[in-house]
């Protein structure tokens, strides 16, 4: 009990000294952490209660030679393959022989021609 009227008694303290902004904000943390109590409780109830299911539905594991449950005895899959798989296709094809035989390329450039600096275009301001 004097640990709980210390705290109080701090937080009154503190609380006095804050600005409105930083006790709305104060206040919205403390709201959304006493929000997520509950749901952080029926999380838990929940995964409890799935977990315990989960270990009541489940049977031990049976080991070759041993008898399974009701008196069956451990049975090995068996697989059967009745014919070869298909040969696998190239992964890369390559392009066309004409792909290889076109004409040069032609290329414009815009703004081809001399190199302007700044220095060159402070000139051309000055001139006009």
């Amino acid at each position: 009990m004097p640990l709980a009227a210390f705290g109080i008694t701090l937080a009154v303290i503190v609380a006095r000294h804050l600005t409105p902004e930083a006790q709305a904000v104060l206040a919205g943390a403390t709201c959304g952490l006493v929000a997520s109590i509950p749901t952080s409780l029926v999380i838990v109830a929940v995964t409890g209660r799935m977990r315990s299911r989960k270990e009541d539905k489940q049977q031990p594991a049976a080991l070759p030679g041993y008898a399974m449950p009701y008196g069956q005895p451990y049975q090995p899959p068996i697989v059967i393959q009745t014919t070869a798989a298909p040969p696998a296709q190239p992964t890369w094809t390559p392009p066309p022989a004409e792909w290889g035989t076109s004409t040069q390329r032609k290329f414009t450039e815009i703004g081809a021609g001399p190199m302007m600096g700044v220095g060159d275009l402070l000139d051309m301001e000055q001139n006009e």
